[in-house]
């Protein structure tokens, strides 16, 4: 395919990503059009000395975000084809850099950070195609054994994280509308429940785990996201069509 430079705009979208409950990781800019065959840069800022895992994420439409390129804390740089990461340990400060800019680099990227020792969080199943009506149940699972508030999220493509629930207690149960979250510390697990399942559930849906201390007031900074369950949901009509043709 041949292209005309100067003559397209690959429209980059960026959104606010938390990884803590007291700490942040700060986006900007939140909005970027830019010249195709040009060059952007994504910076990214965190408060948490302790983080030393700094990954960078892309997200297509209808898709889960996937890694794109990581720096380690004993690295300043790390460069893969035209993505480039920078960091500086003093200044708490990270940055993107996209070189020779395509059509495809179109989307929304996600800047994270954490402690490379958290805890692991695992989550099944990866992928759903369900029909309208019926029940789904994610489940989570991770490897602490300390104390941990678990939450689940679900973000609908082009919008942010949006809380669905929250539990710390061992037995902890949480109903919000059709969505149940139950919580087990003994088996380290957590399932989401949603009921009479319908159309506008359809999103990614995935867990984190906080670590905390007993003997503190507040959450701690060790923070673990599981593995991204994306759910796809059919609406009756379509059904209707499908068993039509």
């Amino acid at each position: 395919m041949v292209t005309s430079l100067g003559a397209s705009l690959v429209m980059m979208y960026f959104q606010l990503v938390r990884v803590t409950g007291q700490s942040k990781v700060q986006q900007s800019p939140q909005f970027l059009p830019v010249q195709m065959g040009g060059t952007a840069i994504i910076n990214c800022s965190y408060t948490d000395s302790a983080f030393d895992y700094f990954p960078w994420y892309r997200q297509d439409p209808g898709k889960g975000p996937a890694l794109l390129i990581a720096i380690r804390l004993n690295k300043d740089l790390v460069e893969e084809g035209r993505f480039t990461v920078h960091l500086n340990k003093g200044a708490k400060y990270f940055f993107l850099n996209i070189k020779a800019l395509q059509p495809e680099d179109s989307g929304t990227y996600l800047c994270a950070a954490r402690e490379s020792s958290q805890a692991r969080v695992t989550q099944v199943p990866l992928f759903m195609n369900i029909q309208e009506g019926e029940n789904v149940s994610i489940s989570c699972n991770y490897s602490s054994s300390l104390s941990i508030y678990l939450f689940w999220y679900k973000q609908d493509w082009g919008k942010s994280l949006e809380l669905v629930s929250a539990l710390r207690a061992n037995g902890a149960m949480k109903i919000v509308g059709r969505f149940r979250a139950t919580l087990n510390t003994q088996a380290r697990h957590s399932s989401l429940h949603i009921t009479a399942i319908q159309t506008r559930d359809s999103a990614t849906y995935f867990c984190t785990v906080t670590q905390w201390s007993s003997g503190t007031c507040c959450l701690g900074t060790n923070s673990a996201a599981g593995s991204l369950a994306i759910m796809s949901v059919r609406g009756l009509r379509d059904q209707e069509l499908t068993s039509e043709a």
